[in-house]
């Protein structure tokens, strides 16, 4: 909860500020969806949520990035086996991921896509964001592993990390693939996330 990054509080202000001369149905819409989202934001933060709770505020969260860069220069696509819907996790698990995808992976032109991809795999679930954008070099890819010298992007994947060990337990693990100019994958995966915890 206290990792919500200021400047995206500031940019969809000014996005919906922007808006209310120029498309007011829009901007009333927005505003609406911003309450909700961070209505939301107070009530998640200590409890577990269904895993389609989750989903529901990233597309939220998701809408203002539309609304602020246009839906020819982002777009988020979903690959979700319907039988994680219910399971349980902890809040902010795949809406940082997906923020840090925006704020990073963005092309100087073009479009970026995201992919949030969730598969069930014998008892365990595999989650993936994935994007097409600018990829990072080796060093930022260890740096977001091992975050303790580093800030913004390794300690919101960090923070992740660290809530889906505490609550998943032994073998749940996240990996980073990464390549310069081709994308980043961020892999999640949750041991025995497919009981119906």
């Amino acid at each position: 909860q206290s990792q919500i990054n200021p400047h995206f509080l500031f940019n969809t202000i000014n996005t919906i500020a922007s808006l209310v001369r120029t498309d007011p149905v829009t901007a009333r819409k927005l505003l609406r969806e911003f309450a909700v989202f961070y209505r939301r934001t107070l009530e998640d933060s200590a409890d577990l949520i269904v895993f389609a709770r989750e989903m529901e505020q990233t597309r939220r969260y998701f809408t203002f990035e539309v609304a602020r860069f246009g839906a020819d220069r982002v777009v988020m696509e979903e690959d979700i086996d319907p039988r994680v819907d219910d399971m349980l996790v902890p809040p902010f698990l795949i809406q940082p991921l997906v923020e840090n995808a925006v704020r990073h992976a963005m092309p100087s032109e073009g479009k970026l896509t995201i992919l949030v991809k969730v598969e069930v795999a014998g008892d365990d679930v595999v989650i993936r964001v994935a994007d097409d954008g600018v990829g990072m070099t080796e060093e930022a890819r260890q740096n977001i592993l091992h975050p303790e010298s580093s800030t913004g992007l390794g300690i919101a994947v960090k923070n992740v990390h660290d809530r889906i060990c505490g609550y998943f337990g032994m073998g749940t693990h996240m990996d980073v693939e990464s390549e310069l100019g081709v994308g980043t994958c961020v892999k999640l995966v949750l041991k025995g996330g497919a009981l119906g915890r």
